[in-house]
């Protein structure tokens, strides 16, 4: 009869197994410390198994390095059979060689870049090699200059250079500026990169100045433009341009239109009048009277008015920064201006 669980479920014979040698031990094991005599037969017993099976792996090693010497004597007396099988061996399994040394990089690749980063510090730091590297410039000036020479000697050369230069000088520019710790020149092992991974953590994490925020913004939009502009294509910028050319030749004509007009003499008297007035308050006069009705006419048509006189206080107000009305010059109020009018001529 058949031992199941009550659940109708299998037992899993490899748990009964393990279930029965265990309590046939703990039943052994209590046999032996009841009875001293059973329990001295037994270490007996053990005593011996250990015996034979060290007698036994004294024998296996024996003959393992009899082997190898007999092998390593027959490399020696024929080291031409020996790089023909390796060459052999190695053409037929392409995908294993490959395979293991793939393997013994990445489990050794921290070492080595330990081993090697101690190397290079004890090159530079050893004088016989520093000399020695000094003589091999020496040696060799005119090979390494022609090298140099030939990687600028075409114009896509000299550009791809002066390019490289730009923008590392450009990333160490912005690196300083945003607090960024200096570049590494080597590669990190699995230490550091977790100590450089904590470092990053904490700079990013902490709280920003204003500064900071605004030159970060800045950074961002720029790179935004950027991204825009590359995007776009040669026939997409050329339409912008066409575009632009024609809302100025436009503008331009719409301009010189209005101070044809009625309106437009008016606004230029009116530029000729401040021009006066500045000169009476002790500043200086427009340096271009006609520039400065051109001026206000584009400020006024682009304002969206019918007329100059809708909008006279508005487009007086909008001169450039470096003309200053000092505090004790009279302020005209635009519910009190009065709007000029065309001289009438005398019969």
């Amino acid at each position: 009869m058949t031992d199941k669980p009550r659940d109708g479920s299998e037992r899993d014979p490899r748990k009964t197994d393990r279930a029965k040698a265990a309590q046939y031990r703990e039943t052994a094991k209590r046999k032996r410390d009841a009875d001293p005599e059973l329990r001295e037969k037994w270490l007996q017993r053990k005593r011996e198994e250990a015996k034979r099976y060290q007698a036994r792996r004294k024998a296996k090693e024996e003959r393992q390095a009899r082997n190898r010497e007999r092998v390593d004597a027959w490399r020696k007396a024929n080291p031409e059979r020996v790089a023909e099988r390796q060459r052999r061996w190695t053409e037929e399994n392409r995908d294993k060689v490959r395979a293991h040394q793939l393997d013994y990089y990445y489990r050794h690749h921290d070492e080595r870049l330990v081993a090697m980063r101690d190397r290079n510090a004890a090159r530079r730091t050893d004088p016989a090699q520093r000399e020695k590297q000094r003589k091999y410039v020496a040696d060799n000036r005119e090979r390494l200059n022609a090298r140099q020479r030939e990687r600028r000697s075409t114009p896509e050369g000299r550009e791809k250079h002066r390019r490289e230069q730009r923008e590392y000088r450009q990333r160490e520019k912005r690196r300083r500026e945003l607090g960024l710790p200096p570049r590494p020149h080597h590669r990190s092992t699995a230490n550091e990169r977790a100590r450089n991974e904590a470092a990053a953590e904490e700079f990013f994490s902490r709280p920003r100045t204003q500064q900071e925020l605004i030159r970060l913004e800045k950074e961002g939009a720029a790179i935004r433009v950027s991204r825009i502009k590359a995007e776009r294509t040669d026939e997409q910028i050329h339409a912008d341009i066409a575009a632009t050319v024609r809302e100025n030749d436009d503008a331009r004509r719409r301009v010189d239109v209005f101070l044809r007009s009625s309106s437009g003499r008016r606004l230029q008297e009116e530029v000729r009048m401040d021009s006066v007035a500045r000169q009476m308050r002790g500043l200086a006069p427009y340096p271009d009277l006609t520039g400065e009705a051109r001026r206000r006419a584009s400020l006024a048509l682009a304002s969206g008015s019918n007329g100059w006189h809708e909008d006279i206080d508005s487009i007086r107000g909008q001169r450039p920064h470096t003309m200053r009305v000092p505090l004790q010059a009279p302020r005209f109020r635009a519910s009190t201006r009065q709007t000029p009018t065309a001289p009438v001529r005398q019969l």
